[in-house]
């Protein structure tokens, strides 16, 4: 017997509720408590799996784009929304910095530090330069950090998908005499609400149950039809994202590159490097940026020339020197000098 039948049968007889239960191919309905006064209020029980709850939400066609984007979000099969050539580009602007942990941020500065010390105290809100740097110079372990972010960001985005379109189906069938105890899975109704909704939408009599309520929800204006592709990035959220696993990965590779730095470095030269370092950090003179000398070399007056630390190289600071403070190419010249020349370079007018 069909399950339309049988509900009518048990409503207008004192058959037992199994019999509605048999007939159910779903197995959706079961009769939770039989009413003694009038069985048309009896309470019935839906239990839906998930696959099923979501099939009656999307239309069947195997064009469609909704159900197509919200099956990929559920997969783990590669990227939907965000690919590895994404994530080189993130790295190349220099975003992923962003999302480096204490730890890894100071790894990445000391590898900095021993290929371009000029470029180790980059600025986060401004990280386009030492991206640009880092991909150029480590291409390939650039590319490991890109794809280990876009993996989980894609994986992010794909949970913030799910959980978009499973809150747009939770709570919707409360407003037509349902109740949800757990959403797309298990809601309770009577059994007249349950025959009335399968007459109003002219469910055939020989439909199953995830019939009626496909044609209940498309009548009804229920259905996810719209593109889920469209404003992807608005699925993001931190708590979806694996800063764990992204972590860990990126201390591998960061550690790994670090090793092969200092296979490339003599020892001498690496020391004499971060001495200079240090030493020009501890002056109080930012690197790679454009300054105004102390007011002593003015004799106590501010003068328009400017200067900027450049780099170092062979055990000397590359300095780049404007008189004018015009930065235009032929207002500029550059200079190397060790330490104490650039001590004099900077307080004493006499030398320069």
């Amino acid at each position: 017997m069909e399950l339309y039948q049988a509900l009518i049968q048990f409503r207008d007889s004192d058959l037992s509720p199994i019999f509605v239960k048999e007939a159910d191919e779903d197995r959706v309905v079961t009769i939770e408590k039989v009413s003694q006064t009038y069985r048309g209020k009896s309470k019935v029980k839906l239990n839906f799996t998930q696959e099923e709850f979501e099939s009656i939400y999307f239309n069947d066609d195997e064009y469609n784009n909704a159900k197509n984007t919200f099956n990929a979000c559920q997969s783990n099969y590669g990227t939907l929304f965000v690919d590895d050539y994404w994530g080189d580009e993130e790295m190349k602007e220099g975003y992923i910095l962003h999302h480096f942990n204490e730890e890894n941020l100071e790894l990445f500065r000391s590898i900095i530090r021993m290929v371009n010390p000029g470029l180790s105290d980059f600025d986060l809100g401004n990280p386009e330069e030492i991206g640009r740097f880092f991909y150029d110079k480590f291409q390939d372990y650039a590319s490991d950090i890109g794809y280990e972010y876009t993996h989980r960001y894609d994986d992010a985005l794909k949970t913030g998908c799910v959980n978009y379109v499973q809150n747009k189906m939770c709570g919707e069938l409360t407003n037509y005499g349902f109740i949800e105890k757990e959403c797309g899975e298990i809601y309770l109704t009577t059994l007249d609400t349950l025959i009335f909704y399968w007459d109003q939408t002219k469910t055939p009599h020989d439909g199953s149950i995830l019939d009626m309520f496909k044609n209940f929800v498309q009548q009804n204006g229920l259905e996810i039809d719209e593109d889920l592709y469209d404003d992807y990035y608005s699925y993001y959220d931190n708590e979806n994202f694996d800063d764990g696993g992204f972590q860990r990965e990126v201390n591998r590779i960061l550690e790994r590159l670090k090793d092969r730095v200092l296979e490339d470095f003599e020892e001498g030269h690496l020391i004499e490097y971060q001495k200079l370092y240090d030493l020009v950090k501890k002056s109080g003179v930012r690197i790679k940026q454009w300054s105004k000398f102390p007011k002593e070399k003015g004799f106590g007056k501010e003068l328009p020339s400017m200067f900027k630390i450049d780099d170092f190289s062979d055990g000397k600071i590359i300095v780049d020197y404007s008189k004018t403070g015009n930065f235009g190419s032929n207002n500029i010249q550059t200079m190397s000098m060790n330490f104490e020349d650039f001590k004099n370079f900077l307080y004493h007018p006499e030398l320069f």
